[in-house]
């Protein structure tokens, strides 16, 4: 019996035009992109190259992507730096995040709940993976507010409203995160047409 691949929302194979596309990066302009020398010039020049093709494919200003190492790392970088960055200039701050966000956004909610005396506001999903938006209007009428929500659950396939959540953030003056991990090569994402702050995307699950 042959075995068929179906998990390729968790990660997928490489594409052959990826393969040949990354193979003479790997094999001639392998240089460290912040060294002068010819080797790290090329390297350098095809950073900025995948950068502002990933900045097009999102409709973001290349300027505006940075490269981590994962969606975990991209999404604690969002959720700590964020709201750490505006607790020193705010006397308090509330984060939202719904409660079947991946533990990468949910475990540095915790801990900078914890570490910054942030008030920490979970939504809950109902059975058919509504979101009570007016909860989220009465935490940004609170006053400075960060929300993280994910797009699209890694886990049930859930979409949720990030477009229509993000108006209502920036309405209320907040700051909007969403993990689009699972979203992006899917459903149309486009950070400046949804007036998103703070994106995450991963490229093994395209």
């Amino acid at each position: 019996m042959k075995a068929v691949y179906l998990d390729h929302a968790a990660t997928t194979p490489i594409r052959n035009e990826v393969r040949e596309a990354m193979e003479p990066y790997l094999s001639e302009s392998f240089g460290n992109p912040s060294s002068l020398h010819r080797w790290g010039r090329e390297a350098s020049a095809a950073l900025e190259d995948a950068r502002a093709t990933v900045a097009e494919a999102l409709g973001a200003h290349s300027r505006e992507i940075y490269f981590t190492r994962g969606g975990t790392e991209s999404d604690n970088l969002a959720v700590l730096g964020c709201c750490e960055f505006m607790k020193t200039h705010e006397k308090r701050l509330t984060l939202v995040v719904s409660a079947i966000e991946h533990s990468a956004v949910l475990d540095p909610a915790k801990l900078v709940t914890e570490r910054q005396g942030i008030d920490l506001v979970t939504l809950p999903v109902s059975q058919d993976g509504v979101l009570d938006q007016e909860l989220i209007r009465l935490a940004l009428e609170s006053g400075p507010t960060v929300v993280s929500l994910m797009w699209v659950n890694n886990e049930t396939g859930l979409v949720f409203p990030v477009p229509e959540i993000s108006s209502l953030v920036n309405e209320l003056g907040g700051t909007i995160h969403t993990d689009a991990v699972q979203a992006v090569g899917k459903i149309p994402v486009n950070v400046r047409e949804s007036s998103i702050h703070l994106l995450t995307a991963s490229g093994h699950k395209i």
